[in-house]
């Protein structure tokens, strides 16, 4: 058997491993860019439900703002407020806005403090946010 027979003879069978570890390296490519995807998917999610929550929230504190200072020459309590508020608009369905209103006498000055906090979602896929307003 001269050098090149023997060569040829030792080469075969070379594809077959390379095949298989080209596949595996595919497949952990493929595995990694599946869990990223996901990853991805469930950070937008939750940013999405997050920034839906602070809109509950702001707009929960507008809400009690109009209730406590109504026009014109209303009323100014925080009895006025109410304790929640469920939204049914588009953007913010299924959200909800806790309502906690306080008053401190300073001076002769009354000043109001507004907590509004925004509920979005259900449980691991929920947000939940928090305004404080002050206002005299």
């Amino acid at each position: 058997m001269n050098s090149t027979q023997f060569k040829a003879h030792r080469d075969r069978g070379f594809g077959l491993p390379m095949a298989l570890f080209v596949i595996v390296v595919l497949s952990f490519l493929l595995l990694s860019l599946t869990q990223l995807e996901e990853s991805t998917a469930e950070g937008f999610s939750i940013s999405l439900q997050s920034t839906r929550a602070f809109y509950a929230a702001e707009s929960g504190a507008e809400i009690a703002m109009h209730q406590l200072f109504p026009p014109p020459n209303g009323k100014t309590v925080c009895t006025a407020v109410a304790a929640t508020h469920t939204f049914s608009e588009p953007g913010l369905a299924g959200c909800s806005a806790e309502l906690k209103c306080d008053e401190n006498l300073v001076d002769g000055t009354l000043y109001f403090t507004v907590t509004s906090t925004g509920r979005c979602g259900a449980a691991a896929d929920g947000a939940e946010r928090t305004v404080v307003i002050g206002a005299h």
